[in-house]
């Protein structure tokens, strides 16, 4: 008999002490560094997708054409890594196949890796996100791994990860709050996609649509994040040490989308994504910085403008 659903609200004690993880040491061995092929010049921003979920996520900004970062897919799995249309690709471990959803395992795999690690961090990366389904084996065992291992870099480190949906069960559930508590001691921002609100703001979603929409809201704090660094379609560009200054500090983290049309656009598309179920656990108030990032037509007007100066209401 199946055990009963139950809720787990996400608490990230920071005081907590974190699952230790060993120290990053880089080897000498030229044979353990991999060769990733030929890149692109590189971007300041790179986005490293781990397991499955984190994989479909970074798959979705490369398909909406966000292709001003650089991604690498990471998985224990080289059948999953084979599949994926990402063209970098790092094995996690020697074993090629997955982990059985056990973050141990998952994380001495990542550990085994530490200098491809590197290697796939090295060149101009100032800024880390890192994507991942919680829940499982190898976004809950390697993410937090790569998050040391990039901090000992020197690289501004950003998690956007996802907690299952109830229907899942409550072991994964589980296992994705003990990993994101580990994940908190790790990051300079993270960010939690919670599954579940989803389907409070999104009723019509079928079983597999909603995994679709997981995906989808994953990607959207890294589209809108990264895009700041491409100056071309800015009418006021966004300084890049501006973006690293917030993202060094932010802390446990929330990201919410609102749309509108028509006039006073500008107020009611903040009042919509204030009203998400995704941020009703949080209080803006106690935001010690908020970044908003607005996109509109070509036919924007005064009006707009106006709207853009009284943001200073909502917090």
């Amino acid at each position: 008999m199946p055990s009963p659903k139950r809720e787990r609200k996400i608490l990230i004690d920071l005081d907590a002490q974190p699952m230790p993880l060993p120290d990053v040491v880089v080897s000498d061995r030229p044979e353990l560094i991999v060769d990733l092929g030929n890149l692109r010049p590189p971007s300041e921003i790179k986005v490293m997708a781990i397991g499955q979920g984190g994989i479909k996520a970074a798959q979705v900004l490369i398909e909406k054409g966000y292709t001003h970062a650089d991604y690498v897919a990471c998985d224990t799995d080289v059948a999953l890594l084979a599949e994926t249309s990402i063209p970098v690709r790092l094995q996690l471990g020697n074993s090629g196949i997955g982990t059985g959803n056990n973050p141990s395992l998952a994380r001495d795999e990542a550990v085994a890796s530490t200098d491809k690690i590197i290697r796939a961090l090295a060149g101009d990366t100032k800024i880390l996100f890192l994507l991942a389904g919680f829940g499982g084996g190898v976004g809950t065992g390697c993410t937090p791994v790569i998050a040391r291992i990039a901090h000992s870099l020197g690289i501004i480190t950003v998690a956007v990860v996802t907690t299952p949906f109830l229907f899942e069960g409550n072991e994964p559930i589980d296992r994705a709050l003990d990993g994101i508590q580990v994940l908190a001691n790790e990051v300079d921002s993270l960010l939690v996609i919670n599954n579940e609100k989803l389907l409070l703001s999104h009723p019509e979603l079928t079983l597999l649509t909603a995994f679709s929409k997981s995906d989808l809201a994953q990607a959207e704090p890294v589209a809108s994040l990264s895009s700041l660094n491409n100056h071309e379609n800015f009418i006021i560009p966004v300084d890049f040490r501006i973006l690293c200054d917030f993202l060094s500090h932010g802390g446990v983290s929330f990201h919410s989308v609102g749309y509108a049309r028509g006039p006073g656009r500008v107020t009611r598309a903040i009042e919509d994504a204030l009203r998400s179920p995704l941020v009703a656990d949080y209080d803006i108030n106690q935001a010690k910085s908020v970044l908003v990032h607005i996109q509109c037509g070509s036919q924007g007007d005064d009006g707009d403008d106006e709207n853009m100066l009284t943001l200073d209401e909502y917090t």
